[in-house]
């Protein structure tokens, strides 16, 4: 994975996933969330509120971390291979009020396994060991070593700018932890622009947000090789997950060229270790 701190290819990813199905579903995410956004920054306390506790989230819980948790409701659904579950569930509700519209994308959230206090730097800012949550750690990963702050678009944005832009993530993992975020360090320290790995696969679903920090550009010269499953819901680890006989063609090609690849890399005579002693 390489370090990007504005990581706004991630979000273009979420548009360009949902829109396999159509534009309306990804217009519709941008409408839901625009009213959403408009509602956070209500003046109104109560509008605020219900907004909130519509999503099982505290009215107390930051408005930025609230739209971080909302935005991962979509990513997590096209992420990990269910874009077509939920544009069907899009094109259902995009005639319905928003309240209507909320309490169908809590039950998709549920089904996402995505919850607010996943995203509330309160939780967060817990350090009680939680064996069932590994959000803290995660966070302080990326917040210190590769940025991945997933900041709106800049071409179809799908998040909204006024509360997750680069200054929203800076403070959130300031607040937190109190670091600064040494993406520049993690590129010096794991080999510069691109992976120095030998004989190594690349693997990526083409729907996967995450893609966009990979190694895109493997080198053959040094037996680097890039896979893409380009299907309908093949998103995060496509590639690992347990064969199906619906799978598409494209992942099953996938899988059968990384048997054949590592059959081929096991059939080598392995190299001593005394070959890497200079």
């Amino acid at each position: 994975m390489y370090p990007i701190v504005d990581f706004w290819k991630f979000d273009e990813q979420v548009y360009l996933s949902t829109v396999k199905s159509g534009e309306e579903c990804p217009a519709t995410i941008q409408q839901i969330f625009k009213e959403v956004t408009r509602n956070l920054l209500s003046a109104d306390d109560d509008v605020k509120s219900e907004t909130m506790k519509r999503m099982g989230a505290s009215p107390e819980m930051n408005i930025g971390d609230f739209a971080f948790f909302f935005a991962d409701i979509f990513v997590e659904s096209v992420q990990y291979g269910d874009r077509t579950g939920l544009c069907s569930l899009m094109s259902e509700i995009k005639d319905k009020d928003l309240m209507t519209q909320l309490d169908a994308i809590k039950k998709q959230a549920a089904k996402a396994g995505v919850a607010p206090q996943d995203y509330c730097r309160k939780a967060l800012s817990k350090t009680t060991i939680d064996y069932d949550s590994p959000m803290r750690q995660w966070t302080y990963q990326y917040c210190t070593e590769f940025g991945f702050y997933q900041t709106p678009s800049q071409e179809h944005e799908m998040r909204p700018s006024n509360l997750l832009d680069v200054p929203y993530w800076e403070q959130m993992c300031k607040e937190l932890f109190g670091v600064p975020t040494l993406a520049e360090r993690s590129i010096d320290e794991f080999a510069g622009l691109h992976t120095a790995g030998t004989n190594t696969m690349i693997t990526n679903g083409g729907e996967d947000p995450w893609q966009w920090a990979t190694e895109l550009e493997p080198r053959k010269e040094l037996g680097q090789i890039g896979l893409m499953a380009d299907c309908a819901d093949c998103g995060h680890c496509a590639d690992l997950y347990t064969p199906k006989d619906t799978d598409p063609e494209s992942l099953v090609d996938v899988r059968k060229n990384i048997i054949r690849w590592m059959d081929d890399i096991l059939s080598k005579p392995s190299e001593k270790a005394s070959d890497f002693i200079q």
